[in-house]
C-alpha cells in the first residue's frame, strides 16, 4: 500500500482536467481525468484501460471546478495522478482505496445516502 500512497504527491495547482457528467436517474457520475491522459492506454497484468473522451469527456476544468464537480457527484471515476491526488487531499477519496494501473492512479467513489 505504501507504494500507491507515494504516488499521491503530484500537485494539481497548474493541472487541467477533462470531465463529463453522466446522469442515471438520481445518480450523477463524474468521469474525470488528467487532461494529458486522453487517448492513452495503460496496462496492469491482464487489465487494459483506455482513457477515452467518449467517457471522460473533453470539457476542461481547473482544480477548483474539479473539487466542486466531485462534491456534487454521487459516483466518481477518477483517472490520473493529478486528479486522484487532488481528490485525496480534499478528503473526497480515501488514499487507502486508490489503485495503480501501470504508473497511473485510479479511484472510484460511490456516495451512499
Amino acid at each position: 500500500m505504501a507504494s500507491i500512497i507515494n504516488y499521491l504527491v503530484e500537485k494539481a495547482d497548474d493541472k487541467m482536467f477533462v470531465y463529463k457528467v453522466h446522469s442515471y436517474g438520481s445518480d450523477r457520475l463524474l468521469a474525470i481525468a488528467d487532461a494529458e491522459l486522453i487517448g492513452k492506454t495503460f496496462s496492469e497484468g491482464e487489465l487494459d484501460i483506455t482513457i477515452s473522451d467518449s467517457f471522460y469527456g473533453s470539457e476542461k476544468c481547473d482544480k477548483e471546478k474539479a473539487i466542486q464537480l466531485a462534491r456534487t457527484a454521487t459516483i466518481i471515476n477518477a483517472m490520473g495522478n493529478g486528479i486522484v491526488s487532488l481528490l485525496a487531499e480534499s478528503k473526497i477519496v480515501d488514499k487507502t482505496n486508490v489503485l495503480r494501473i501501470d504508473t497511473i492512479l485510479h479511484a472510484q467513489v460511490v456516495v451512499v445516502v
